[in-house]
């Protein structure tokens, strides 16, 4: 019988691969296990882009002021690097009318993208907000409507939310129907993680 032969090149590459199958399995049997540390995990985490929070059930309008359809109370430290930050989008449709039925989005405080819908039509806003500092961030944001959010030129917003990333903040899709309660349907909430751009 032929006896194998373990180099410690192909040992390590095997393990490598138990390591790599653990966590594809998820971070708490790769803890469990003692292959990555948290903090490890959490590093990892960072430099993946991926899905923060999205809801595709609708939310509609109980009244004619201003609304939120869909929250998203981000985690202190979810953005922790500069450079890092969110995508977000939020759609919706409105009922006939010619009364400026609006959608936008708001990071904590600030608004970071809105669009007005005049019609019975589709909706949409969509911002990037990014990390300058612990408590200064970017935003560009754009919204637009018709049946392919292509219909006129979209409405950019440029802006400097100031919220503390250590804490907890607020990602909001919000509604105003002034003439009536549900003329706005929320369809769509996405809030997307953005990593940094490692050189």
């Amino acid at each position: 019988m032929r006896r194998l032969s373990w180099t410690v090149p192909t040992l390590g590459f095997l393990a490598m691969l138990a390591g790599l199958q653990l966590l594809l399995s998820g971070p708490a049997a790769a803890q469990r296990q003692g292959i990555y540390t948290t903090r490890a995990i959490k590093a990892l985490e960072r430099g993946i882009a991926r899905s923060l929070f999205v809801r595709v059930t609708t939310a509609t309008t109980v009244g004619t002021s201003e609304e939120v359809l869909y929250s998203y109370p981000m985690p202190g430290g979810t953005i922790a690097d500069a450079g890092a930050g969110i995508q977000v989008v939020c759609a919706g449709t409105a009922t006939s009318g010619a009364d400026a039925k609006r959608l936008s989005i708001f990071f904590g405080a600030t608004e970071v993208a809105a669009k007005t819908i005049d019609s019975a039509t589709a909706g949409q806003a969509e911002a990037t907000i990014l990390r300058i500092t612990s408590t200064t961030q970017t935003s560009r944001g754009r919204g637009g409507k018709g049946p392919n959010i292509g219909v006129e030129a979209p409405v950019i917003y440029v802006t400097s939310p100031a919220e503390t990333l250590t804490s907890a903040v607020n990602v909001q899709c919000r509604a105003t129907t002034p003439s009536g309660a549900g003329q706005i349907v929320g369809t769509l909430f996405l809030v997307t993680y953005v990593p940094p751009v490692v050189q």
